[in-house]
């Protein structure tokens, strides 16, 4: 079963640089993901380290970056995340980072249900922070910190 979810991060910062960054972190993790060398940011349930796996394929046209989140190690037992991350401008300075589509809780409807009750939507917040951390991240790489 799909749950679709939506989050966005302020920059305080063009669209273009933020982008740029954005893609040239995604493609870090995509290299540290396939090579199993390094470390990825840690997505997993607070009691739980789970090791991610990332695929990131840019779309810089659309100012965007198709991605796809599943556990590196036993990947049926954790949802799989497939969406984009995109960077939207602003009419004034400024723009916002999107992480949007969808991810697929195991297990059916039965899962479904352990996640929005037991885990308390732990998935979702999971790829919310992911997509703050992405934010930090990519504040740090050009130079601005804080949100709008």
């Amino acid at each position: 079963m799909s749950v679709s979810v939506a989050f966005f991060e302020p920059l305080e910062a063009p669209a273009p640089p933020v982008r740029d960054a954005m893609i040239a972190i995604l493609q870090d993790l995509d290299r540290i993901s396939s090579s199993g060398l390094g470390e990825l940011p840690d997505l997993g349930i607070r009691s739980f380290r789970v090791a991610v796996g990332l695929r990131a394929h840019p779309r810089p046209e659309r100012l965007e970056c198709a991605i796809t989140l599943k556990a590196a190690h036993l990947p049926k037992l954790y949802p799989t995340f497939q969406g984009t991350i995109s960077v939207s401008p602003l009419r004034e300075y400024g723009c916002e980072m999107w992480l949007q589509g969808s991810y697929d809780v195991p297990f059916g409807a039965v899962g479904t249900v352990v996640d929005a009750s037991v885990l308390h939507d732990q998935a979702a917040h999971s790829l919310q922070n992911f997509l703050a951390w992405l934010a930090e991240q990519t504040r740090e790489r050009i130079g601005t910190h804080g949100a709008v």
